[in-house]
């Protein structure tokens, strides 16, 4: 819809970035899982909610114009890649919370109703924030809001790390 409204696409120029899309999950879906094996899993899911939050925000800033194609193609397959390697990583960090084998279904339930909650009241929340303000402006709210819940993921992953080191609870 972005590409249509906003970038002034015509249907067949937007179903090929919607195409290309689709192309980026397995690539980053399956480069994180390769990355994770070598790197600590979370460090990549602080950097996968970092590549997001960017590239939601200059979407919410109104950076990406009609003029700024390259922009458009930059921000997008870096949200889109934030997105698909988190998808990739909910599960890795178990061993970092130290969670027992006996509680692992309990944890994976648990992991999937946060994780996958979004898909649920998403589709709702974009057609209501896109009928009360159509083109750009609803494509920014839009992006405001991934772009906050990103920032939520970041912190609350900095802090996951920080507390799964003990410097959470360290007093001075």
């Amino acid at each position: 819809m972005f590409a249509k409204e906003v970038l002034l696409f015509n249907e067949i120029e937007s179903a090929q970035v919607g195409g290309l899309m689709l192309w980026v999950r397995p690539i980053a879906a399956v480069g994180a899982g390769l990355l994770a094996v070598r790197l600590k899993a979370l460090k990549l899911i602080i950097a996968s909610f970092s590549i997001m939050f960017l590239g939601c925000l200059s979407f919410a800033a109104g950076l990406v114009t009609a003029g700024t194609v390259s922009l458009f193609f930059l921000a997008m397959i870096s949200t889109c890649t934030g997105v698909f390697a988190l998808r990739a990583l909910y599960f890795t960090i178990l061993k970092e919370a130290s969670v027992p084998i006996a509680l692992t279904g309990t944890a994976v339930g648990f992991i999937s109703l946060i994780g996958y909650t979004p898909d649920i009241f998403m589709g709702p929340l974009m057609g209501w924030l896109l009928d009360r303000n159509p083109g750009a402006l609803g494509h920014q709210h839009l992006f405001m809001v991934l772009a906050a819940f990103s920032l939520l993921g970041l912190v609350s992953t900095i802090f996951f790390h920080k507390f799964s080191q003990g410097e959470a609870m360290k007093v001075d």
